[in-house]
């Protein structure tokens, strides 16, 4: 019976084609995954940063602070 139904199964190209596509299905997907999870630090030279300083100054127990300006040095 079994090897009936993969003769039949074999003979029609349709379902050959439609279980071939199925089987990358997850393959793309997995790629797709993996790709956007590897090396998630690799590229991290090319994103745009900006830094904006509206940092005001501070009195804090009798010392100047300006933690603004020393974090944009």
């Amino acid at each position: 019976m079994l090897k009936q139904e993969w003769k039949l199964f074999l003979t029609n190209r349709k379902l050959v084609g439609v279980a071939i596509v199925l089987l990358f299905v997850p393959i793309i997907y997995g790629g797709l995954f993996l790709s956007s999870a590897w090396n998630p630090y690799g590229k991290t030279g090319k994103l745009p940063v900006a830094v904006v300083n509206k940092d005001v100054k501070a009195e804090y127990e009798g010392k100047t602070l300006t933690v603004g300006n020393e974090l944009v040095e």
